[in-house]
């Protein structure tokens, strides 16, 4: 199980960059071999991805109100097709920055090399949504309702627009929505 450690320079002393857990670290919550491989920071200092067992990586976000690092999205087990990944790049796109971009270039058994992209959504405007990530389709990006809430727009699960929000709704679990209609 791996483990990475965020630090700055500050007055000529490397500390933490906030509390990340008891022992400092951002631990992946799995039993992960190679966790922390390879890793990037983001330019502004608000995102890491740290890769794991040459296929998985993980995006982690500093919460700027608990100041502790967590998870972005739905991104537990975010997984290239092919290869071993041996490079990560950030980047954020659309206003206020709300998409990241993550670049992964993975080397094949041939030693040629495959690019992916995934995007997230930095956050959801409603607290009670979750950003879904997309693999190298921008319009797959989606926050979807935490279990026991539903759109308010009547879209299921998923919030339509930024100005869909989630309501809480005792029967979401059982009810599913399907082209077909609702069971």
């Amino acid at each position: 199980k791996g483990r990475v450690k965020v630090l700055r320079i500050k007055d000529g002393v490397w500390k933490p960059t906030s509390e990340l857990d008891k022992d400092g670290y951002i631990n992946s919550g799995e039993n992960i071999l190679g966790f922390g491989r390879r890793t990037i920071l983001s330019d502004d200092g608000k995102i890491i991805v740290v890769a794991a067992n040459g296929i998985h990586f993980y995006a982690f976000q500093n919460n700027e109100v608990t100041n502790l690092w967590e998870k972005m999205g739905d991104n537990s087990n975010i997984q290239v097709q092919e290869g071993v990944i041996e490079t990560l790049a950030i980047s954020f796109l659309g206003d206020d920055d709300e998409e990241v971009v993550i670049d992964v270039v993975a080397v094949l058994e041939d030693k040629s090399t495959v690019v992916s992209q995934f995007r997230l959504i930095r956050a959801c405007q409603d607290r009670n949504a979750i950003p879904r990530i997309a693999k190298n389709e921008p319009k797959g990006l989606k926050c979807e309702c935490r279990p026991g809430y539903m759109s308010a727009n009547g879209f299921g699960q998923f919030l339509a627009d930024k100005n869909d929000y989630c309501v809480e709704c005792i029967a979401s679990e059982k009810v599913t929505i399907s082209s077909k209609g609702f069971s």
